[in-house]
């Protein structure tokens, strides 16, 4: 950091200052995007944005940090821990504040206790447009694994896979949540109840496919905005059914949007097939990283760029 640059201060976020965080990230992608000459939203929705953190300050309160200089507010980051995983949901600073030490002084305060660093996985998904970032990340650890897709607009449902026969879709419960959270334990490594638990508070369709002995083999959620994540099963044939199963039951199948890491091939190439298209305005892909090799279990769909 210059000698005369202002000190930063890096302090736990005040219940009222999600508006602030929302403010950095507005202009912190602003600036990116008006650099990379992609199209910036406007005017900016931060509905999900502030739900995001809403969520995160219920299920891990120490996880969202504001940094500080002389002149106010300059950057944010928030993480989420479950189990032997940690994951860095949202790092961003304000332009002026950039080059200075910003993000990597908020990531150290960020991860886990350094006893423990050893036996957790640290992961974090950036934009592919952001090389910075990529190395600022990979300087812990977290090295660029697989890329992510967004796949938008479904254009053929009689393309998708059909659900096996033995299989039957019923909502999601609070009495299968437990046997979900397992499921998520042998694809990923952690369980994430709290996770469920708040995807049953506030989604319109959250689905368990039950077994005929009631067991559960997958689940999947899409809301409002037409996204469709998480989705787990028991193997990545049967999370394309799923997908298949979801997307042809949303009101507007040709809004649906998915998030496919590019592990995860019988998934793509399912929907490929049906017509979901890669977003042909601005795309690029997200990417993956991590201080583990081994990739996300290709039958998981994660939930979204800042919450596996």
């Amino acid at each position: 950091m210059p000698h005369d640059a202002p000190a930063i201060t890096i302090r736990p976020i005040g219940s009222d200052e999600i508006p602030v965080c929302s403010r950095i990230f507005h202009e912190a992608e602003t600036e990116l995007r008006t650099r990379r000459n992609l199209p910036v939203e406007d005017p900016f929705d931060d509905g999900w944005l502030r739900s995001a953190l809403m969520r995160s300050g219920l299920t891990d309160p120490a996880g969202t940090l504001l940094a500080l200089d002389d002149d106010g507010p300059v950057a944010f980051g928030s993480a989420v821990r479950r189990d032997d995983f940690w994951f860095l949901a949202f790092l961003f600073v304000l332009p002026r504040a950039q080059a200075r030490g910003v993000g990597h002084a908020l990531i150290e305060q960020l991860l886990p206790p350094a006893a423990e660093r050893d036996r957790v996985t640290l992961a974090t998904m950036v934009e592919s447009i952001q090389p910075v970032s990529t190395g600022l990340y990979a300087s812990f650890g977290m090295a660029p694994r697989t890329p992510s897709y967004t796949l938008k607009g479904l254009e053929d449902p009689s393309r998708l896979p059909a659900l096996p026969a033995d299989l039957t879709p019923t909502p999601l419960t609070a009495e299968v949540v437990d046997a979900c959270s397992d499921l998520t334990r042998e694809l990923l490594g952690f369980a994430r109840p709290q996770d469920l638990t708040l995807w049953l508070e506030d989604r319109v369709t959250a689905t368990a496919y039950l077994r005929s002995d009631g067991s559960v083999a997958g689940y999947g959620i899409y809301d409002t905005d037409s996204w469709v994540a998480p989705i787990a099963s028991t193997d990545e044939h049967l999370t394309a059914a799923i997908a298949g199963d979801l997307l042809a039951h949303q009101d507007r199948p040709q809004d649906a949007k998915i998030g496919v890491l590019g592990w995860s091939g019988t998934l793509l190439a399912t929907l490929l097939r049906a017509g979901m298209r890669m977003d042909p305005d601005g795309f690029y892909p997200f990417v993956y990283c991590s201080t583990d090799a081994s990739l996300p279990h290709p039958a998981y769909v994660q939930y979204a760029a800042f919450l596996p």
